[in-house]
C-alpha cells in the first residue's frame, strides 16, 4: 500500500512531510487521493473497522494499529520461532528462504531492529546435513558471514545436488524391457509339480479331520453349482460364461440411434427402468434425445401428420415419427411452457423431454438431492423428481386447445352438406 501511495505522489500526507511553502490545497488534495486509494483496496470487513477515520493518517494509524501486533508475547513468540528454525527438505531453498524473510519482517514490525545481526547465524544453524560442507566452508573458510553469503551458497548447493542426482528414468526403463529367458520356467515347474502331486493320490500322513472338512467344501461346492442360472439358455448348472450355446443379442438395450440429416435423431433411454404401463401426464427427462417425443397425439396442437423420418432401436426396430406438433404443460408451481416441434411416435411407452431442446430454448438444469431442478436463470420453472435412476416430472395440460380430431379426408368429404352419410354408403355396400 505504501508502494501505491508513492507512486501516487501522496504519501506525505501519511508521512507529513510537507515543505514549508505547501499550500493547504495541495495538502487537502493529497489526502482525499491518499484516502481514497486506501480505502479501495480494503475488504468490506476491514471498512467497518476503520470507516469512522477522516483522513488519511488516521486511517492509516487505525491499521496499524489493528494489524502490526507490537506486544510483549507476540515479540517472544517470533523469537523463539525465529531462533528454532530449520530449513525443509520438502522445500525447495527459495520457498525456505521466503519463509525466513518473513519472518524476520515480522520481527522487525514490532520494533527489533538488531534481528539482522543474527539472521546469518541462524539460517547457517538451520542447514540440514545435506549440506554440510556448505556450513563448513561458511563457518572456516571467511573471517566474515551475511545473510546474503549463506543463501547463495545454499542455492549453489541445490543446483548441484540436482544435476549429479542419479537419473531414475533409465533403470525403470531398463527395468520394464529387460526380460528373462526363463520367465515362464517358474510357471511351468509349478504346474509340473503340481499335477505330479494330483497323479501321486492321497497321502497316508493327511489328518482325517482335513479330509472331512475337503469333503464338506466339496459337497457344498456341487450343490452351488446347482443352483446356478444360465441367463443365455435359461439352463441350471453353470453360467452364461461356460453356456455352449450360441450367445443371444440383448434386445432390452434401448439405444436409439438415427441420423438428424434425415429428419431422424437420437433417443437413449434404459427400459428396464421405466415403467411400461404409458402415463400421459408424466414426463421422463432424457439426456440422449434430440427433441421431444410422445406417443399420445390428442395432447398435440397445431399437429401436422406426414412421414418425419424414423427411430430405430436398439433391437433394429424401426419406429415411424407419424407427426409433430406443440405440447403446452402446465406445472404444480403455476408455471407453464410450450414444447415445440414435439414428435408424435406411436410405439413409445413413455413421454421424453429432451435436455438438448431445453438447452437451445435457453433452460439449463441443476441436480442434487433427487431432485432436478429447470431453470430460467435464477427463476425455477419446474422440478423433476429420481424414480429408478430416471427423472420424471409430472405435467397438466390444456385439453381444450389440444382437442383436435384428426379424421380421414375421405370421412370429412362424405359428411359434408349435400352428400351422402357415411351410414348410408354402409347400408348401400350391404
Amino acid at each position: 500500500m505504501k508502494g501505491i501511495l508513492i507512486q501516487q505522489k501522496v504519501f506525505k500526507a501519511i508521512s507529513g512531510a510537507y515543505p514549508d511553502n505547501t499550500s493547504e490545497e495541495k495538502i487537502v488534495e493529497d489526502d482525499e487521493i491518499a484516502y481514497s486509494s486506501i480505502i479501495l483496496n480494503l475488504s468490506d470487513t476491514v471498512i467497518r473497522k476503520v470507516g469512522t477515520q477522516n483522513s488519511a493518517k488516521e486511517l492509516w494509524e487505525k491499521l496499524e494499529e489493528l494489524y502490526t501486533e507490537t506486544s510483549l508475547p507476540t515479540k517472544l513468540f517470533l523469537l523463539e520461532k525465529f531462533f528454532k528454525y530449520k530449513l525443509d527438505l520438502s522445500k525447495n531453498i527459495d520457498e525456505n528462504i521466503d519463509e525466513f524473510t518473513k519472518l524476520i519482517q515480522d520481527i522487525k514490525l514490532t520494533g527489533d531492529n538488531s534481528i539482522d545481526d543474527y539472521s546469518p547465524i541462524v539460517l547457517l544453524n538451520a542447514i540440514p546435513d545435506t549440506y554440510n560442507d556448505v556450513k563448513s566452508a561458511i563457518k572456516y573458510g571467511r573471517d566474515s558471514v551475511n545473510l546474503e553469503t549463506v543463501i547463495n551458497s545454499l542455492k549453489s548447493k541445490e543446483i548441484d545436488l540436482k544435476m549429479n542426482k542419479p537419473s531414475q528414468s533409465s533403470n525403470e526403463v531398463n527395468m520394464v524391457r529387460g526380460r528373462n529367458k526363463n520367465r515362464n520356467f517358474g510357471y511351468k515347474f509349478r504346474r509340473h509339480s503340481k499335477n505330479r502331486s494330483r497323479s501321486r493320490g492321497r497321502s497316508n500322513s493327511r489328518p482325517k479331520y482335513q479330509d472331512d472338512k475337503n469333503r464338506n467344501e466339496k459337497q457344498k461346492e456341487e450343490k452351488n453349482r446347482d443352483d446356478r442360472r444360465c441367463y443365455n439358455c435359461g439352463g441350471r448348472g453353470h453360467f452364461i460364461k461356460d453356456c455352449k450355446k450360441p450367445k443371444k443379442k440383448n434386445s432390452n438395450e434401448s439405444a436409439n440411434s438415427v441420423d438428424e440429416n434425415n429428419g431422424e435423431g437420437y433417443m437413449i433411454c434404459d427400459v428396464n427402468a421405466v415403467n411400461l404401463s404409458a402415463n400421459m401426464n408424466e414426463w421422463l427427462i432424457d439426456s440422449g434425445c434430440t427433441f421431444h417425443m410422445t406417443p399420445f397425439k390428442e395432447i398435440l396442437t397445431n399437429y401436422k401428420s406426414g412421414k418425419f423420418g424414423s427411430v430405430s432401436m436398439a433391437n433394429e426396430k424401426l419406429s415411424e415419427v407419424h407427426g409433430y406438433g406443440d405440447v403446452c404443460l402446465f406445472f404444480e408451481n403455476g408455471f407453464k411452457i410450450t414444447l415445440k416441434n414435439v414428435r408424435y411416435v406411436s410405439d413409445l411407452c413413455h413421454n421424453l423431454m429432451s435436455c438438448a431442446a431445453l438447452e437451445e430454448e435457453g433452460l439449463e438444469g441443476r441436480w442434487g438431492k433427487g431432485i432436478m431442478k429447470i431453470m430460467k436463470g435464477s427463476l425455477t420453472v419446474f422440478k423433476a423428481e429420481k424414480r429408478r435412476n430416471l427423472y420424471f416430472c409430472h405435467v397438466k395440460y390444456d385439453l381444450l386447445a389440444a382437442s383436435v380430431k384428426h379424421s380421414k379426408t375421405s370421412d370429412l368429404w362424405h359428411k359434408r352438406l349435400g352428400h351422402m352419410s357415411a351410414k348410408g354408403l354402409d347400408l348401400l355396400h350391404k
